[in-house]
């Protein structure tokens, strides 16, 4: 876009769409995640390995 001539209030703005729309399918992609390891745990996994599994899944998430 900045090679397009672009003004940078443009180029930010591009950005931020795309940075809401990836933190958007992330939080989709982890609520499947959860409800898939709720609703079929691991049976090699316990109650606490898999809430830590979802919470280390949770920690890597951006802001």
């Amino acid at each position: 876009m900045v090679d397009q001539g672009r003004s940078c209030q443009e180029v930010l703005h591009q950005l931020l769409a795309i940075r809401s729309a990836a933190h958007q399918a992330s939080l989709i992609l982890v609520e499947n995640h959860a409800l898939e390891c709720l609703r079929r745990p691991d049976q090699s996994l316990s109650t606490e390995e898999l809430v830590n599994d979802l919470i280390g899944v949770l920690a890597k998430m951006p802001y």
